[in-house]
């Protein structure tokens, strides 16, 4: 099992990744 804080820095990653999804889909 992972650290922590490398579950964490997966899931803001994750959770950036979507925003910035988003983001690219209202663009287009």
């Amino acid at each position: 099992m992972k650290s922590p804080s490398g579950i964490m820095r997966q899931s803001s990653l994750t959770k950036l990744g979507s925003m910035i999804n988003t983001a690219v889909n209202k663009r287009a």
